[in-house]
């Protein structure tokens, strides 16, 4: 009886290391799997240890019945980025905003002889032109300003082509205490579109354009201007 018990034991412990040793095949066989010297050489198990993963680095701390490395994403999310975004400048898109294209301000201007002074010659190239023209609500109205203008000549009248005179123009309009500054190319043949730089007064900051027209003669023969203030 006690041979029989004692085959008995011999018989479960052989089985044990049976078990043992294809359980321990089978991890050896699964580790296999996981390629040292590459981005993921070392195998995760999970706790029953029939199931592997392979990590980059170091398993989870508490393996549950699926493996999983330590600090894993969560199935069906995207790890966050480890390098800083790129700035990328739109090329398309909508354009940018346009200024207001109704005129806060519409205004004649008034050039006379006697509101012009030349320092040098008035058909060439280099001359200087100083205007302080009267500024009128509208045509034959009342006087609500001036314009200054401080002018040099950049093609001459003269020049070919015969009358294509440009000159190079600072614009100060004078409404009461307040004036603006604007700046751009005057020229006989077009209007002039001047970009605003500035003012004071009620126009201080100011940006936005003074778009000017040239509007014939009164019954005096004094050269009229048509003048447009736009303002965002």
């Amino acid at each position: 009886m006690a041979a029989g018990k004692f085959a008995l034991v011999l018989l479960t412990v052989a089985l044990v290391a049976c078990g043992s040793a294809e359980a321990g095949t089978s991890r050896l066989l699964l580790q296999s799997n996981c390629v040292p010297g590459s981005s993921n050489p070392n195998a995760c198990y999970n706790a029953p240890g029939t199931a592997f993963t392979c990590c980059p680095g170091s398993c989870t701390n508490n393996p549950g019945p699926t493996p999983a490395c330590l600090n894993a994403a969560p199935t069906g999310t995207t790890p966050a980025p480890t390098s800083p975004p790129v700035n990328v400048t739109q090329t398309g898109g909508p354009p940018l905003p346009k200024p207001n294209r109704t005129p806060t301000l519409t205004f004649i201007e008034v050039a006379t002889p006697a509101s012009t002074t030349t320092y040098g010659d008035i058909n060439a190239r280099g001359a200087t032109v100083f205007y302080r023209n009267k500024v009128l609500d509208t045509l034959g109205g009342s006087q609500i300003g001036f314009t200054t203008q401080i002018v040099r000549q950049s093609i001459g009248p003269n020049e070919v082509p015969f009358g294509n005179f440009e000159q190079d123009t600072l614009y100060y309009l004078e409404i009461g205490s307040s004036t603006v500054f604007a700046d751009g190319l005057f020229s006989q043949q077009t209007s002039a579109t001047l970009a605003i730089i500035g003012g004071t007064g009620d126009f201080s900051f100011a940006q936005g354009t003074i778009v000017v027209d040239r509007a014939g003669t009164d019954s005096a023969g004094n050269v009229l201007f048509k003048g447009a203030l736009y303002l965002p």
